[in-house]
């Protein structure tokens, strides 16, 4: 590998960084206002540029980064591809931090994301993290006194300390086997010193600066490696909502069941597959209207797939195990594609697994329909990114046509809401 410009941090790699591809192909990528809203946790697994609001021209700075990572190119190259953006923001002269700041930032924290995932594959032979600073007159003093630190990887410290810890940070982690530290005769930190006084030495005069909390700098206290991967655990991620979600009323949006039933579309239950029948019927049923694979736009412009993973128990489990017979799943597979174009209502809802940390963000298509019976049919349509795709979690109508449940699908709206009929 080769060092980028002149910082030991940010790494043009000859191969593509997989882990850290892996992670930058797992972004949302939305509008600033959007991502505001958002809590430091789940921006990590989002993408937008304050001042850059147009969706072709986000997606044109993303790619830039994106080859980056995949192909290693310089600060130089990126300013070169996205030049007529910037150049249209006025992010030149003293203003060309902005950019340095996009790239360094992101390369950073996909490399550091990425790093550590191959730092806990290899944890049983090397259980030790060490906090390494560049230690020149730019590093923060509070990164400054970390240098040289050594924890065990699965430390508390490392859940508000692993970096980036800071726009334009340039700190890092190494592994460490117990031999490595034993040769060196490195002590192992056993306390927690997050938020504890400490005085810092000036990196340009060396005296001793006034005594405040070890602390990162704001937005950067929690761990980005744990935020993507998890800790390590066989368990299967129970994901819940993160708290403090912006809701309905928030949006000035009525509950479901006081939306006017003339602005609803009628849907003629014809159309519905019948229920109770077996997952190969339900597929074969797929596979006629979609494909193995089909690319559609939604009602916000993003590209989404429509395919049997939707219905996957396990996703890529083989043989896969699907949920078609649960009420109301195989029997709305015909209003797929009307659930995705044209929805209700969008929303992007982040999720934790508190357990491993795991957070990622899915999106919420909200549908309600009117049948001639009177009856309202909520459904709901749910999609994350993976591999740079939009792809689907689940689809259905809870608790089917017979009994729907308005209460359930109310109960998922939250988050940020990016489009409403």
């Amino acid at each position: 590998m080769a060092d980028s410009n002149s910082n030991p941090a940010i790494q043009a790699y000859d191969q593509p960084f997989q882990e850290a591809l892996e992670f930058w192909q797992s972004k949302t990528q939305i509008t600033p206002g959007q991502y505001r809203q958002l809590s430091d946790e789940a921006k990590l697994k989002a993408f937008a540029v304050a001042g850059i609001a147009r969706e072709d021209e986000l997606a044109g700075v993303y790619q830039a980064l994106q080859a980056a990572i995949e192909k290693g190119i310089t600060l130089e190259d990126f300013k070169a591809q996205c030049a007529d953006i910037f150049t249209r923001r006025g992010w030149s002269g003293k203003a060309s931090w902005r950019i340095d700041n996009i790239f360094r930032t992101n390369l950073q924290t996909a490399y550091s994301v990425g790093h550590y995932k191959q730092m806990t594959e290899s944890a049983e032979n090397r259980p030790y993290a060490m906090y390494l600073a560049i230690m020149d007159d730019r590093t923060r003093p509070t990164h400054a006194a970390l240098h040289g630190k050594v924890f065990p990887l699965n430390h508390e410290f490392w859940d508000t300390w692993w970096p980036p810890n800071g726009f334009f940070c340039r700190c890092t982690t190494v592994s460490l086997s117990q031999r490595q530290v034993d040769k060196r005769g490195l002590t192992v930190e056993a306390d927690n010193p997050n938020g504890h006084l400490i005085e810092p030495v000036d990196p340009q005069t060396k005296q001793n600066l006034p005594a405040r909390p070890l602390i990162p700098d704001r937005g950067f206290a929690y761990h980005p490696g744990k935020t993507m991967w998890g800790a390590s655990s066989d368990e299967i991620p129970v994901f819940k909502d993160m708290p403090n979600l912006k809701g309905p009323a928030d949006y000035r949006r009525p509950a479901l069941h006081n939306v006017p039933a003339s602005s609803l579309p009628l849907l003629d239950k014809a159309r519905l597959l019948l229920a109770g029948q077996s997952d190969n019927f339900y597929l074969s049923e797929f596979l006629k209207l979609y494909g193995q694979n089909k690319i559609i736009k939604d009602a916000a412009g993003q590209a989404v797939i429509l395919s049997p993973r939707i219905y996957e128990i396990v996703k890529g489990s083989n043989p896969p195990i699907y949920k078609f017979p649960k009420a109301g799943h195989g029997v709305i597979i015909p209003l797929l594609e009307e659930m995705i174009q044209n929805p209700y209502e969008i929303w992007i809802t982040p999720a934790k697994d508190e357990k491993s940390g795991l957070v990622r963000l899915v999106r919420r298509y909200i549908s309600l329909w009117k049948t001639n019976d009177k009856q309202r049919i909520p459904g709901i349509a749910v999609f994350e990114v993976v591999r740079g795709e939009l792809q689907g979690v689940s689809v259905f109508a809870p608790g089917g046509t017979k009994k729907p449940n308005l209460a359930y699908v109310e109960n998922q709206r939250h988050g940020l809401l990016i489009h409403k009929n």
